[in-house]
This record gives C-alpha cells, structure tokens and sequence, in this order.
C-alpha cells in the first residue's frame, strides 16, 4: 500500500523494479526490528519507546502533549 501511494506522488517510483521494492520492504521493517521497536519482522505491534525522564521534562514544559503521545505518555 505504501509503495503504491508513493508511486502515486513520485513519478520515479513507477520506473523501479519489483526486486528493488522487496528489498525496500526488508530494509524498512529491519530497522525498527533492529531499534527495538518491533520485537521480529512479522510483528504489528510496536514495542514501548523509553523516554528520558529530562526529555519527558522539556516535553512537558513546553506543553506538548502530542509529542509525549508519541512515547505512549497520555497523563
């Protein structure tokens, strides 16, 4: 799904090959396995980020409440 939306706004995308999308595809879910926040490549579901206690501060200080959703810190 992705790929195609890409394809959609970037013109170039419809040049590549299937070969390069696979390999695409492997690298964009070996990274976040590889960062931790997934626990294996079939995985859904992100794993809990560990936010800072001084970052959790700033955050808080600036009121942004967005950013600490980000980190699952909803109160």
């Amino acid at each position: 799904m992705f790929f195609m939306e890409l394809a959609e706004k970037v013109t170039a995308v419809n040049g590549w090959s299937e070969s390069t999308i696979k390999k695409l595809k492997q690298v964009l879910v070996h990274f976040p396995v590889e960062c931790e926040y997934l626990e294996n490549p079939r995985s859904d579901k992100l794993l809990p980020v560990y936010l800072y206690p001084e970052l959790e501060a700033v955050i808080r200080e600036k009121n942004d409440t967005a950013a600490l959703a980000a980190f699952n810190c909803f109160s």
